[in-house]
């Protein structure tokens, strides 16, 4: 399971609910991205992965900081 922190804009302010966040997969079995909406302030995914993986996060022309991971083979 990958989680962000609570989700906030720019100014600081939380984002409301129902907010689309991309988050963005690339391993040993290629891209993948999956949308989710932001629940209770945080979004929310299952992704599989195999060996090193790097995951990105966005929210509209938002990126955050992209993560390193190593999955289950």
């Amino acid at each position: 399971m990958i989680e962000t922190d609570p989700v906030k804009d720019c100014s600081g302010n939380s984002v409301p609910d129902g907010t689309v966040v991309s988050f963005t997969k690339m391993d040993a079995a290629g891209k993948a991205t999956v949308d989710v909406p932001i629940k209770r302030g945080i979004a929310k995914v299952e992704l599989p992965i195999q060996g090193q993986a790097k995951i990105t996060v966005a929210s509209g022309v938002v990126t955050g900081n992209e993560l390193e991971v190593a999955g289950g083979e």
